[in-house]
């Protein structure tokens, strides 16, 4: 996988970060803290750089993780209204 995608260590370890939730939900509750809000329950690219380091140029969409569609970017979910 590492020559077929040109993928760096950085990059797979982006990638694993993320396939740790659909490996093992105990991971949600960890990344909500770690995302210091408690309905952010999965990896933020922010998150993701945090955890490995990697330069915010590999997790663009130019970049091979998402270029070549092994992960995708999704918009943040819009917050809940606040209740009365």
């Amino acid at each position: 996988m590492t020559t077929t995608f040109a993928l760096d260590a950085g990059a797979i370890a982006a990638l694993f970060s993320v396939l740790a939730l659909e490996l093992d939900a105990k991971y949600e509750a960890l990344y909500a803290y770690l995302n210091d809000d408690a309905t952010r329950r999965y990896a933020t690219v922010e998150l993701c750089r945090r955890l490995t380091g990697v330069p915010r140029a590999a997790l663009e969409p130019d970049a091979p993780l998402l270029a070549e569609g092994l992960l995708v970017a999704m918009p943040a979910p819009v917050a809940a209204p606040w209740r009365a």
